[in-house]
């Protein structure tokens, strides 16, 4: 795959995280991808801990919204540059 289908892909993902949509990352992610973001304390490795770690963040910040500012890749690495909109979920009674 080129970069710009790289890219597409990593765009991709950020739409199905923001919608919840994870069953489609199925068609798209490397089941052995890597998701490095310096928010969590550790890596993800694989599509089903990148799948749980969504579930959990989703959780808390259901209506999350994540925009694209800055895009940098080679190879089969993509880098971005996000505006991250949180919402958090408040539970009755908090």
């Amino acid at each position: 795959m080129g970069i710009e289908e790289n890219k597409e892909v990593v765009r991709k993902c950020i739409k199905l995280w923001c919608e919840g949509n994870l069953d489609e990352l199925d068609e798209i992610v490397d089941p052995s991808m890597v998701y490095i973001n310096p928010v969590f304390p550790k890596e993800f490795h694989g599509l089903e801990e990148y799948k749980e770690a969504i579930k959990g963040y989703r959780s808390i910040f259901p209506n999350s919204t994540i925009e694209i500012l800055d895009e940098v890749a080679e190879n089969d690495k993509i880098v971005l540059y996000i505006m991250l909109t949180l919402r958090l979920l408040i539970s009755e009674g908090f």
